[in-house]
Parts: structure tokens; C-alpha cells; sequence
């Protein structure tokens, strides 16, 4: 691992295999880099070189008050791919936020993006739209949809706790785990000692019109158990060359249905159609 300055901030990174590059970017409060480690990078690392980092305030990245907005995150991924890539085109991959960073960067940059994928990126409302950080100790967080025709969050005040957290983007075929001592106060660290929580709040949807500017092959994979199905549905309409692929998994697609996500990513980075790897598909027009 390797510690890089970018934007004033410390990010930890991690570089895996040889070959055409490909970053990979985890979701926000239970997420890091360890998310893709232990499940697709290592199959993916073997015939293509995989950048793997923590998002700032996230696993061993610098904690600051403020960025958790998509711009700022996109630029540090901007900033990244400079430092590790030159100006060497990428393929992205992106999980829940992590999928949004990566539908904003390839949007505004698509010069820069050779090859797009979006796990469960959100978009409507969901159990854990809801985030409070007054209900008495119980911090509640979660990722859902707001606003219409784009990719954004619904956030506001409730009582959902961490224990919510964990039984809604558990795996779908594994009974609900406890999040850990560990992460949990992780996470209640970047809600109480960060702006993240009015940085989303504020946070813009992405629009459809420019969501319509991403150039790249897309493929959006989706749990069938996801409460942002929909949102894979409208991705894959919007984006010009997207590709809709629905797997027998939750939210944390890459937990529940490794295998199969790691052959549809392959197939993606190799050209081919993935078809064999979900139990359907639709939408798009292919990436073949």
C-alpha cells in the first residue's frame, strides 16, 4: 500500500497485477478498498493492472472535514489516475457511491474513461434514504434517490441505526451480520467529526442529459434484491452504449455474487457480452 497526497489530503492506495489499467472505487461508510481485495480484484488483477484506493475519510485515507461531494471526489479520483496512470486512458468500476463518483467522472471526463461499470448505483428512495445524527446515539445513514430524471440521494433526519445499516446491505442470501465494534465507531468518526452528511445533503443529482455524455461501453449490474433495481433500469436507458445485467444478489453485489460480477467485469474488459454470468439481463445496447 501507498499513501498519495492529492487535493491536501492523504489517500491510501493499492496496485494489483500488470496490464491495461483498471481502478476500482468502494461505496461510502462501510466501504474501502478491502471491499474489492477480497472479492473481484483479485480476478481481474491477473491480466489487467487494478488501482484500488479508500475514498478520503475512509479505511487508512486521511479523515478531513470536508470533499465527500461528488466533484471533489471525482477529483481526487482525477487526481489519482494522473498519478498512477499518466494520461493513459482507464476502465472504472464503481460500487453504490463509488459508482456514482465513477458515472460523474465518466461524464464530465470521457476521454479519460475506456471501459465504465456501475454496481448498484442508487437512485430512488430506499429504507436507508433516511440519515440522522440527533436520534440519541442510534446514527443513521444509508444511500437512496432524489430528485427526477438523474443519479442522486434522498437524505434527511430518522432513527435507522447501524444495525439497520448492516441488515439492509447485508448480502441477500446471508442472514444479517453485526457491522463490528470497529467499524462502527469508523463510522460514526466520519459523521461526527466531518461534513460529509451536509456535503450530501447538498449534493446535486446527476442529470440525465449528462449522464448521456458518457462515451464508454457501460455495463450496470444489478442485485435482483436491490432496492435501486429501478434505478439500473434508467441508468441503462440514458446512457447511449449501457448495458443492464441483474444478478441474484442485495445491494453489496460484490459480497453476495462475486463469481458472477467478476465474470461480467471480465467480459466487459475483454469485449465480450457476459451473457453467461447473470440470471438476466436488459436494457442497452451492448458493449460486444
Amino acid at each position: 500500500m501507498e499513501l498519495v497526497e492529492v487535493n491536501e489530503t492523504l489517500i491510501n492506495t493499492l496496485r494489483l497485477g500488470r496490464g491495461s489499467p483498471v481502478v476500482m472505487v468502494h461505496g461510502l461508510f462501510t466501504g474501502s478498498l478491502a471491499s474489492w481485495v477480497f472479492t473481484c480484484a483479485p480476478g481481474l488483477s491477473d491480466t489487467h493492472e487494478v488501482l484500488l484506493y479508500d475514498l478520503r475519510g475512509h479505511g487508512r485515507s486521511a479523515r478531513p472535514r470536508k470533499g465527500y461531494d461528488l466533484a471533489t471526489l471525482s477529483n481526487d479520483l482525477d487526481a489519482l489516475t494522473h498519478w498512477a496512470f499518466g494520461l493513459e486512458p482507464f476502465a472504472l468500476i464503481g460500487h453504490s457511491y463509488g459508482a456514482m463518483i465513477a458515472a460523474h467522472f465518466a461524464a464530465t471526463a470521457p476521454a479519460r474513461v475506456e471501459k465504465l461499470a456501475l454496481v448498484d448505483a442508487p437512485l430512488d428512495p430506499s429504507p436507508l434514504a433516511d440519515l440522522g445524527d440527533d436520534n440519541g446515539g442510534n446514527v443513521g445513514l444509508g444511500e437512496g434517490g432524489s430528485g427526477e430524471g438523474g443519479l442522486g440521494l434522498g437524505l434527511g433526519l430518522g432513527e435507522l441505526s447501524l444495525a439497520d445499516l448492516a441488515r439492509t446491505w447485508g448480502p441477500a442470501s446471508q442472514p444479517a451480520r453485526p457491522l463490528g465494534r470497529r467499524k462502527e465507531r469508523s463510522i460514526k468518526a466520519l459523521i461526527n467529526d466531518t461534513d460529509i452528511l451536509q456535503d450530501l445533503r447538498g449534493q446535486e443529482p446527476i442529470p440525465d442529459a449528462t449522464l448521456a455524455q458518457v462515451t464508454a461501453p457501460t455495463l450496470c449490474v444489478y442485485g435482483d434484491h436491490s432496492p435501486y433495481l429501478a434505478a439500473g433500469r434508467h441508468l441503462a436507458s440514458v446512457i447511449p452504449d449501457a448495458r443492464l445485467v441483474v444478478l441474484k444478489a442485495g445491494h453489496m453485489v460484490h459480497l453476495d455474487a462475486t463469481h458472477d460480477l467478476t465474470t461480467q467485469l471480465r467480459a466487459l474488459l475483454d469485449g465480450r457480452s457476459g451473457s453467461d454470468g447473470g440470471s438476466g439481463s436488459d436494457g442497452g445496447s451492448g458493449y460486444a
